[in-house]
């Protein structure tokens, strides 16, 4: 495209209007410069400042007409640098999910005038809607939203992401039940579609299906409703029975028994280091540890093997999954000779422990709500830290003569206060009040210059600290604390509520299908 593009002024003038409905980044100004010296080229900067000029002084309406005209005057290059030329829109406007209207609408211009072929399948809310379900009852541990998103990308164009999540909000509030009762009304207003359309849209659900090489109940009762409705036959059975090496591999990762079998494998790897961290029973028993950790490696080994194995045509997919990079990690990391280093090889061997917290469905809510508390705490602790040094900078001031030893400098005054935001400032106090001649500095008198008794500015300072910092912080901490972990725990019983339901869809069909039935008859009798 770099030679063959014949009006690279109205392409830039297209592009400088896509830049209009951006914000303002640098991110986003060396993500526009990268696409144009990748896919243009740098020989067009007459022509770049052409179509800058002539946008300069122009209001939205004349920028809507340029831009038509600008895509009819496109029309005429060849196929191919239609093609790029829409390649490099998509670039500017669905690099990330942040898409305007005008964009969506601008790039819907362009497919039109630059009279390209169009996707397999037209996107639409309703589609998205029943691919919204589909999506929730499809995922495993090989099939991820991000490659559904992908396939969808495939047959419908880069414009998914809006019509997801549109669909999404209209689903948000819907049980199980009402959710399917809708596709359904949807799917059957979408018979009317051509045989071609429908048949694509099928070919699409069967490539999300057939990710993990696995039919689920599940996946069959919604594919069901999809081929019920839409009037249309599969033979997507056929495909499933077909036998594959990947298959095989992905069978055995997903099977429970064999996720319960590695959780033994961690916790019995875990138990080892800690027998071994006594001298005598580690030199009693060293062939017996050394054969144990020796098999566990290679259980380990073998599982990150056949990990890889069920996903090896997606290889991207395997190395994004931050589980898969982590095993992997220490799986690589179990056979480096770190022999000399005890420490790190029992810290390898334990961190394995992180897999079974992250499936255990108590601790991940303990876990969880600590980690979404760590940013509103951590501005607890700035605050928090902004009190002490105001009452450093005053108890400097006010007891610094009297008290050399823990107000001398804001520094010593600062970790005073830090130490009695815990325990021991009783004594401290009584230094203030009754003056350090007459309590506290018996073994330290050549200290005690300037003796003062303050027992009113003492007991002020000190307790309004005490109920300001004590009190009031940290319940401050725990209210955040818990307020996560309510917030995480009804997430989480949300989740298990619809993992139940979709785990019993079976029954919620029946129902729907029993009240069809059953206002059939009412229908008939009147």
């Amino acid at each position: 495209m770099k030679t063959t593009l014949k009006n690279p002024v109205e392409l830039f003038i297209l592009i400088n209007i896509l830049s209009i409905f951006t914000p303002p980044s640098i991110i986003r100004k060396h993500h526009f410069k990268r696409i144009i010296s990748s896919r243009i080229g740098e020989n067009f900067k007459e022509q770049q400042e052409l179509a800058e000029k002539k946008l300069e002084f122009v209001d939205d309406i004349e920028k809507l007409k340029l831009a038509k005209e600008s895509l009819k005057k496109l029309q005429e290059e060849n196929v191919e640098t239609r093609k790029e030329i829409l390649l490099i829109m998509q670039d500017f406007i669905f690099v990330d999910d942040k898409i305007a209207p005008a964009e969506r609408k601008l790039y819907q211009l362009a497919t039109k005038y630059l009279q390209l072929e169009h996707y397999p399948i037209s996107p639409s809310i309703e589609l998205f809607e029943y691919m919204h379900v589909l999506s929730y009852v499809s995922k495993s541990e090989f099939a991820s939203i991000h490659n559904f998103i992908q396939i969808w990308k495939k047959y419908m164009g880069p414009d998914v992401i809006y019509f997801y999540l549109e669909a999404q909000k209209n689903l948000e509030n819907l049980s199980l039940e009402d959710q399917l009762i809708k596709i359904e009304e949807n799917l059957k207003n979408m018979r009317e579609l051509s045989f071609k359309e429908k048949t694509n849209i099928k070919l699409m659900v069967d490539e999300i299906i057939w990710i993990d090489e696995k039919l689920t109940k599940q996946e069959k009762i919604v594919y069901d409703l999809l081929l019920e409705n839409l009037e249309i036959e599969s033979d997507l059975q056929e495909n499933i029975e077909k036998h594959s090496i990947r298959k095989i591999f992905s069978q055995i990762v997903l099977n429970p028994f064999f996720t319960s079998f590695i959780n033994i494998s961690i916790i019995i790897t875990s138990i080892t280091v800690g027998f071994e961290t006594d001298y005598k029973i580690a030199k009693d028993f060293a062939f017996e540890f050394y054969v144990i950790n020796t098999v566990i490696r290679f259980i380990f080994l073998a599982e990150i093997l056949m990990r890889f194995i069920a996903e090896w045509n997606r290889p991207k997919d395997f190395f994004s999954n931050r589980w898969n990079l982590f095993d992997l990690s220490l799986v690589v990391g179990s056979f480096l000779p770190l022999g000399n280093f005890p420490l790190i090889l029992r810290i390898l061997r334990l961190a394995r422990f992180a897999k079974i917290l992250e499936k255990e469905r108590h601790l991940r809510i303990i876990i969880q709500s600590f980690l979404h508390s760590i940013k509103p705490t951590a501005f607890v602790c700035l605050l928090l830290l902004i009190i002490i040094y105001i009452y450093a900078v005053i108890g400097t001031t006010l007891f610094s003569e009297n008290d050399p030893i823990h107000f001398g400098r804001l520094t010593l005054s600062m970790q005073t206060l830090i130490q009695i935001t815990f325990e021991g400032w009783t004594d401290i106090l009584y230094i203030q009040m009754y003056g350090c001649r007459n309590f506290g500095y018996a073994d330290f008198g050549h200290l005690c210059n300037f003796p003062t008794s303050m027992p009113v500015t003492a007991l002020i300072y000190f307790l309004s600290f005490i109920v300001l910092n004590g009190l009031v912080i940290i319940n401050l901490v725990v209210g955040i604390i818990i307020d996560n972990w309510n917030v995480t725990k009804e997430k989480m019983e949300k989740e298990d509520e619809l993992d139940f339901t979709v785990k019993h869809i079976d029954i919620v069909v029946g129902k729907i299908r029993a009240k069809r039935f059953e206002n059939i008859i009412d229908e008939k009798e009147e």
